[in-house]
């Protein structure tokens, strides 16, 4: 037999938001804002698109999932998509992007965050 909880979402919210601002994991704070966006959309819907953001992940911590585009930022203090993915034939996993001619510029030694891209618009012709 299931015992039911009831739990006031703004109570929730707001011993979510206590743990997040502990936190120092990046990866549990993502968990943590993933947390609040689902009790938003149970409680208000329209809300909850501004509760979910979006954090910049460190090179140091996690690479990403290769064979994608990512927003990252560089030692230039500014924002590119690039590629993480496989060049040279397969033999080196790295960010990167195309040169003026489509060929791979590698770029991993610029990359200190990454992020993955966020979807794009609906109802945009």
């Amino acid at each position: 037999m299931r015992n039911t909880v009831f739990v006031d979402a703004e109570d929730l919210l707001e011993a979510i938001g206590e743990e997040y601002d502990k936190e120092e994991n990046e990866d549990i704070k993502r968990g943590l804002n993933l947390a609040k966006y689902c009790v938003k959309c149970a409680t208000n819907p329209l809300e909850a698109q501004d509760i979910f953001q979006m954090s910049w992940i460190s090179v140091k911590d996690r690479l990403p999932k290769p064979g994608e585009l990512y927003l990252v930022w560089h030692i230039c203090n500014e924002a590119e998509i690039f590629h993480y993915d496989y060049i040279y034939g397969g033999k080196k996993l790295c960010f990167y992007k195309d040169d003026e001619n489509g060929y791979p510029v590698e770029e991993d030694d610029w990359v200190t965050h990454w992020m993955p891209l966020p979807e794009p618009p609906t109802g945009v012709k």
